[in-house]
């Protein structure tokens, strides 16, 4: 921690990416940046602010016209590449920036194990939801679940830091239902990301070692 901290210092932080879908989109996304500046400054980073940052990226982003082939759906990395560039000498024009910290929400494999889900640093206890107890401990499947991805990229936009930290289930027991197959239901996307406790805790999962300990 130490060491990356004394290479990196000031630091941006990005949009969180979410579905266009998501109905609560644009509140979810002032929680994250307001979690991710908090939990930036918390492990000892000098953080430029969030609102700083999309200053300079939506004019950028918007002249680019995108970072996918409209045909194909594929990323133009080059494309994505040369904007990142042109993001950190605008930042960087008064003082260095050392990383951008870009966000983003995953699918992610969570475990279930003795009746519990597990991944990336989160755990549900799946009995609560509704399912037998016994039933639920003799299960070992796995379940999808949402995840916090934050990757740190430097000014050649090589990443130098990728940690995930997970944050809710994406699928819930049917009513009466038992663990297994056909026990799940997906959660609806608008009741996605509404619990504001759970940011925090997903950010700093996914900071991992960098997070300062007490």
């Amino acid at each position: 921690r130490a060491v990356f901290l004394a290479k990196y210092h000031r630091v941006a932080v990005a949009s969180i990416e979410l579905p266009e879908e998501l109905p609560n989109r644009a509140i979810v996304r002032e929680r994250y940046a307001a979690a991710l500046e908090a939990g930036l400054t918390r492990a000892g980073f000098e953080v430029v602010p969030p609102a700083a940052y999309a200053a300079v990226w939506e004019p950028i982003y918007v002249a680019s016209g995108g970072f996918y082939d409209p045909m194909t759906g594929e990323l133009l990395a080059e494309k994505r590449v040369a904007a990142l560039r042109e993001a950190f000498a605008q930042l960087g024009s008064e003082s260095p920036v050392d990383l951008v910290f870009v966000p983003s929400i995953t699918v992610r494999e969570a475990r279930i194990v003795s009746g519990k889900a597990k991944w990336d640093g989160e755990t549900v206890d799946l009995s609560k939801g509704g399912a037998l107890f016994d039933r639920s401990r003799a299960f070992g499947g796995t379940v999808p679940a949402a995840s916090l991805e934050l990757r740190a990229l430097d000014p050649s936009i090589q990443e130098v830091f990728l940690g995930h930290g997970g944050i809710e289930l994406l699928v819930r027991f049917k009513s009466g239902g038992m663990m297994g197959a056909g026990g799940f239901e997906d959660i609806p996307m608008a009741d996605w990301f509404t619990d504001p406790s759970r940011d925090s805790k997903a950010v700093d999962r996914a900071l991992g070692s960098l997070v300062a300990t007490p």
